[in-house]
Order: structure tokens, then C-alpha cells, then sequence
């Protein structure tokens, strides 16, 4: 699904929390939003799942609920099931589709943890599940708000491998905070920078340049936009 954001402002207690922010999102595509911390980044992913009134601005096209899935830093399962009745609520108005639900589970590798419970399992485990819940929900839009902050690295390192074979396998918009820079720039196509409730640029996926070389130019953007920031708090 393609998105376009045009002219957004929301603001929070008086307060501008998004700017006059006009960005598009392609469809079948991973983004990251990037930006120090109060940029604005979860805003905007709260604005795009219609959690957050906007106060001025469009989202086009205005997304449905059972269009839109968002996976959490807390993944937000119920503690009283287990994975698999987890995963059935996404469809819980919808009929049920066994096929479906089987194919994900193999997948994502879940088979082992059907029947046990949100405390039984590792933070990685977690959001696998999560995941199989956005994707049976047959969500065209996945909205990820830092889903890895919790993960160790090497944890982090197969989520990774884990989002690009889903991509791979069933393509949809993946949009994701985080503030991992090697994680952006590993797994996004497009990344966004956002400072104090802004879009400062626009980074599209260089081929011809390595990982490394792509996260040393998006860490000394990030890097210029702190120094500007307080240069600017300190007139």
C-alpha cells in the first residue's frame, strides 16, 4: 500500500509535536524512522495507526484498522493465552483460516511453542509471535516501534533475518522506529530523519555503497543534527 503524508501537524497539549511534515511511504517497502530521542518518530507511527487526532494535514489513504498492525517494543500478547490463541484473535472476526495459520507458524518457526503461554517465552519469541499475529491478520501495513530494544545482539541479528524473509516471502509496507543505526541501514530501502517534529532528509538505500559506508553517512547526519540542536538551544 502506498502511502502519502501531506502537510501533517499534531500537536499535544499545546505543544507541536509534528510539524507541517509531508512524506510518502511506497508500498511493498521497508522504512525506518530515525531521529534523537523526541523527534517525533513514534508520533508519527501513532498517527498512522490512528491512535493520535491530527490537527491539521492528511494521511492518504486514511487506513483501516484491519489494514494496519503494530508491533511494540512491548508485544502486547495476552498473558491468559497461549501463542496460538495469540495469534487467532487477529482473525477473530473473520472466520478462521487453518492453512493460513499453518504456513505462518512453520515459518516463523513457532510449531514447538503453540500451547505455551506469553511467560514462557524469550523476548525474540515474543515477537515472532507478534509478527505471525500482524500477518495472519493479513495486515497490508506493519507499523514496528523499537520491536528489537529489548532483544541482545545476536537475538537482534536474527530478527533481522526474520524481517527480510517475511518481507521477502509476503511483501507489504513495514514502517519502524528505531534507533539502532546498523539496524536501519541493514534492513530499510528508505530511511527517514526526523528532528524536533520535522522530516531533515531523506536517505534511499545506495547499492553501490557498503553497510558500513551507509551507516557512517547516516551516523554523521544524525551526528550534525545534534550538534545544530544545540547550537540552536545554546543563542
Amino acid at each position: 500500500m502506498n502511502i502519502k503524508i501531506k502537510e501533517l501537524t499534531v500537536k499535544r497539549d499545546g505543544q507541536i509535536i509534528l510539524e507541517n511534515l509531508s512524506v510518502d511511504f511506497s508500498d511493498k517497502q521497508i522504512t525506518a524512522l530515525v531521529g534523537v530521542s523526541g523527534s517525533g518518530k513514534t508520533t508519527l507511527l501513532h498517527a498512522l495507526a490512528g491512535l493520535v487526532p491530527l490537527d491539521s494535514g492528511v494521511i492518504e489513504p486514511k487506513l483501516q484498522a484491519q489494514d494496519v498492525a503494530l508491533v511494540m517494543q512491548e508485544h502486547g500478547l495476552f498473558p491468559w493465552k497461549t501463542v496460538k490463541q495469540n495469534i487467532e484473535l487477529a482473525r477473530i472476526n473473520k472466520g478462521q483460516k487453518t492453512q493460513w495459520l499453518h504456513e505462518l507458524v512453520a515459518e516463523l518457526g513457532l510449531e514447538s511453542l503453540l500451547n505455551r503461554y506469553p511467560h514462557q517465552l524469550s523476548g525474540g519469541q515474543s515477537q515472532r509471535v507478534a509478527i505471525a499475529r500482524a500477518l495472519y491478520q493479513e495486515a497490508k501495513v506493519i507499523l514496528m516501534d523499537e520491536a528489537t530494544a529489548s532483544l541482545d545482539e545476536v537475538t537482534q541479528l536474527k530478527w533481522q533475518q526474520l524481517l527480510k524473509k517475511v518481507q521477502s516471502h509476503y511483501p507489504m509496507t513495514i514502517i519502524y522506529v528505531t534507533h539502532r543505526l546498523q539496524e536501519a541501514v541493514a534492513l530499510s530501502q528508505r530511511i527517514v530523519l526526523l528532528s524536533k517534529g520535522k522530516i531533515v532528509e531523506v536517505v534511499d538505500a545506495d547499492e553501490t555503497m557498503t553497510l558500513e559506508q551507509r551507516e557512517s553517512l547516516l551516523r554523521n547526519k544524525l551526528m550534525q543534527l545534534m550538534e545544530d540542536e544545540q547550537d540552536v538551544n545554546e543563542i
